[in-house]
This record gives structure tokens, sequence and C-alpha cells, in this order.
């Protein structure tokens, strides 16, 4: 309670930002007339990585995350098999256990959104014990390294294929990055075949120094986030950690305290970091944590 305080305390002097929704580059949403051949080869890939991985995963994992309800909304399915996740999907390996139970009953009770609908729809549907048994299980994982962060002034042009899963277009060059993060796999299968890094995230030039400011001082605009999220931002009790993990997924979450889709009691202390921020600081904060140590 004192450190919610503390952050409030420290933020009230400063003007408050008006914020839009979270655009567009954080929510990765499969494009509609993709040319066939570019979606399905990525489905493709996809499916002969989850035939060859999926019968390998051991019975004492819960049925919940290998089977999920009737053969749908497997957790594994977006999560991975090792809990890592993606940058459409968020890293669950380590996850505090009374922070994923209470994760889940916020999107149960509509105190919590998703870009995502399918993962409300999922959290709807489960009972106590199955989000207790998902809960134990992924805190007893380890986080690891999987994501590089490269500063870059362009990336790899992009499209987003089924599952909502950003891959390069082949042969189409680079783009000009802008104020935004992109994450790709380095390897279509990798994500499945740990260890990593298996994403590269591109970053503005100087966003890593700029984050690092803003992280471990607050730059006149936020509190540091060791506050609440420990001293290497590996968390500190049902406070999640934050280091190592996907850059996209980091600002999604950053950009839905602002504009509502994170809500209720839980979200209202991040509501005062967050609130003057701008877009590119977000950028930054979150490059930054992704270029730390996850372990």
């Amino acid at each position: 309670m004192k450190a919610k305080i503390c952050v409030t305390l420290a933020l009230l002097a400063v003007p408050v930002l008006a914020h839009a929704e979270t655009p567009w580059w954080a929510t990765p949403t499969l494009q509609i007339g993709l040319p066939a051949d570019l979606s399905r080869n990525v489905t493709q890939g996809e499916d002969v990585a989850r035939n060859e991985v999926y019968p390998t995963v051991p019975d004492s994992v819960p049925e919940i995350i290998r089977k999920g309800r009737n053969g749908n909304g497997i957790c594994m399915g977006c999560h991975l098999p090792s809990g890592l996740g993606q940058p459409q999907s968020a890293p669950l390996a380590g996850l505090p256990e009374a922070y994923f139970i209470r994760t889940m009953h916020d999107l149960k009770g509509g105190d919590r959104g998703a870009y995502r609908p399918n993962m409300v729809d999922f959290a709807k549907g489960l009972a106590d014990d199955e989000i207790k048994a998902a809960a134990t299980y992924y805190a007893s994982l380890k986080s690891a390294p999987w994501i590089k962060v490269q500063e870059s002034d362009t990336a790899p042009k992009l499209f987003v294929a089924t599952r909502e899963i950003p891959a390069a277009v082949p042969g189409g060059g680079d783009m000009p990055l802008g104020i935004r993060i992109v994450e790709l796999r380095t390897d279509l299968v990798k994500p499945y075949h740990p260890p990593g890094p298996a994403f590269i995230a591109y970053v503005p030039k100087g966003s890593v120094a700029r984050g690092a400011a803003l992280v471990k001082g607050g730059g006149g605009k936020t509190v540091a986030c060791t506050t609440c999220h420990g001293a290497n931002l590996l968390g500190a009790g049902d406070v999640p950690a934050i280091a190592g993990r996907s850059a996209l997924h980091n600002a999604r979450q950053l950009f839905e305290f602002q504009d509502g889709t994170r809500h209720g009691a839980a979200a209202e202390p991040m509501k005062a970091v967050v609130a003057h921020l701008g877009e590119a600081d977000i950028v930054a904060i979150s490059a930054y944590l992704a270029s730390r140590p996850p372990v």
C-alpha cells in the first residue's frame, strides 16, 4: 500500500496527457486479403512445429493447458509449451500465482480487456480449480532469455498472418521504423524450440538509453519501475517481473492502462504511473525492459 501511495503522490504535480486508443502497431491483427501463399507458409510452419512438440508435453502438465476445453482454447497454443509467450500473447512462465489468478478473475469479471477477444471468452469459461492449476504450473516455470533488442532506423517489411503472427515479407526488404516497435520471430519455428532468442524487437535508435532513464528515475514523467517490480525488475511478491519480456507485449500493457482496457482496483496503481507518458516514452521503456536479463 505504501508503494501505491508513493507512486500516486509523486505524480500529482505533473499535467496529465490526453491519450487515444492503443496504437495499431501494438496490436498485431490478421490482415484481410493477404496473398494465400504468405499466410499459408506461416500456418503450415506453425502446424509442423506444433505436431512435433505437442506430443512431447508430459501428462503432468494440467489438462487445461494441454487440451483446453473440447479441443479449443489450449493455453500453450498462444503462450507456447514453454510459457514464454509471443508478441501477441503474454509470457506466463514465472508469473506469481496470485497475480495469475487475479488476472484471470479480472478477465472474467470485466476489469481487464484483451485485444484478442478469445482470451476473455476463454477466461470466462474456466472453473476456479482450472485457474488454480494453471497458475500453480506457470508459477513453477522459469523465464529465460527470449528476445533480442536491436536499435535501428528500419525494420523488415511485415505482414500479420493467422493467429496474429507478425512475419517478415519474404524478399520484401526494409521499411522505416518510426516511433514504434516491430517484433518478429528469429525463425518461423524457433518459438517451439527453446532456448532463445526466439524473437527480435526492432526499436528506434536511442530507445534503450532513454528507456533506462525513465525506468530508473522517472524522467519527471513517471516513477522508477523498481519501486514495485523489484531492484532487477524481476518482480516482488505478487508483482510480476517485467525484465526480458516481449517489448511489444509490455508496450501494449502500458497503453491499455492508459486507454482503460485494463481498469479496476488492480490497475489503479499503474494508472498514475502511465498517465504522463507519451508514445515515444512507452516505446523507450519497453525497449529497455526487453533488453534486461529475464532471470
